[in-house]
Order: C-alpha cells, then structure tokens, then sequence
C-alpha cells in the first residue's frame, strides 16, 4: 500500500511539473511570435509594447480557451462511453434472460 502511494505521489509530482513545463514553452512561443510579428510590421518601441501586450493577452487566452474546450470534448467521450458499455451490458442481460 505504501508503494502504492509513493506511486502516486510520483505521478502527481510528474504531472504538475509537466504542466508547468508546458506553460514556461508555451510563453515562450507566444514571447518570440509576437517579436518576429512585431518586427515584421515594422513597429516602433511605444507600438511593439503595446502591440506585445495585447498579443500575449490574446494567445493566452485562446489557449486556456481551448485547454478548456478539450478538457470538456474529453469529458464528453467518456460519458458517451460509459452510456455506450451500460447499454451493451443491457442488451447482453438482456439476451441472457431470453435463452
């Protein structure tokens, strides 16, 4: 049991550090497209910043947004397939008391 739990602990600690691993790419990423973006449209220092801003506002949002909405179609496919495997389990019941 207590293997069992340091198992756990493992994972979980794996987990979080991946998440966070995620996130310091992820704005990273966001960090050096909004530059490349910026320089290409050839903007001075007050309109880089403020364009900057905004940028990685937006992408971050987007992203939580679609965290979100993947985390829901996740959630979704397991209760359709919980509601799939209880209506097999029915129908073999089911044929089971016919015979």
């Amino acid at each position: 049991m207590a293997l069992g739990l340091m198992v756990s602990a493992q994972v979980q600690a794996q987990e979080k550090e991946s998440a966070e691993s995620r996130e310091a790419k992820r704005s990273e990423m966001i960090a050096k497209s909004g530059e490349r973006l910026a320089k290409s449209f050839s903007l001075d220092d007050s309109k880089k910043e403020s364009f900057l801003t905004i940028y990685t506002e937006y992408q971050t949002e987007m992203f939580a947004t679609n965290e979100r909405s993947e985390a829901k179609e996740q959630q979704q496919k397991k209760a359709d397939g919980e509601k799939k495997e209880e209506l097999t389990n029915t129908v073999c019941i089911f044929k089971m008391n016919r015979s």
